[in-house]
């Protein structure tokens, strides 16, 4: 009698054993799922346009055009609580089409800190004075105004 009792008790420790190999291959395999799918969402943007649009994170409060110095003057003003845009992309409505970016890696050319308000200088001839300008963010067109005389 005692040879069936071991008997059993070799069956109970083996499915114990499948249960716990069973239960760390499925810890396993969510580690690897949950860990690949983490990587996929960090390539997507950061920021979204419509957040981008909705939040207001940059605006043009001022565009003229200088006959004098022959300058379109644009005046940007970025929100208070923004720290996430690295460049600017820079638009005329004029003709031909003109466009300007502005990044950290540009020697020449800063963005704006979070509250700062920043003017850049454009220098067109008359011919080239756009009737519009409009400033955008990867491809994400953040804010546009007309063109005055200042």
């Amino acid at each position: 009698m005692q040879n069936l009792n071991k008997k059993a008790l070799s069956q109970v420790v083996t499915t114990i054993l499948f249960v716990l190999v069973a239960i760390a291959l499925i810890a396993l395999l969510y580690a690897i799922t949950i860990n690949f799918l983490n990587k996929q969402v960090s390539l997507s943007p950061k920021i979204s346009c419509i957040d981008l649009k909705i939040n207001k994170r940059i605006l043009i409060t001022n565009v003229c055009y200088n006959k004098n110095s022959e300058e379109l003057e644009l005046t940007v003003q970025r929100s208070i609580s923004d720290d996430s845009l690295t460049s600017l992309d820079f638009s005329l409505d004029s003709s031909p089409s003109s466009q300007w970016s502005c990044s950290s890696t540009c020697g020449n050319c800063e963005i704006p800190k979070a509250g700062e308000t920043k003017t850049y200088y454009f220098s067109l001839t008359q011919e080239e004075k756009p009737l519009e300008a409009s400033i955008s963010f990867s491809s994400c067109i953040l804010d546009t105004k007309k063109v005055v005389d200042c």
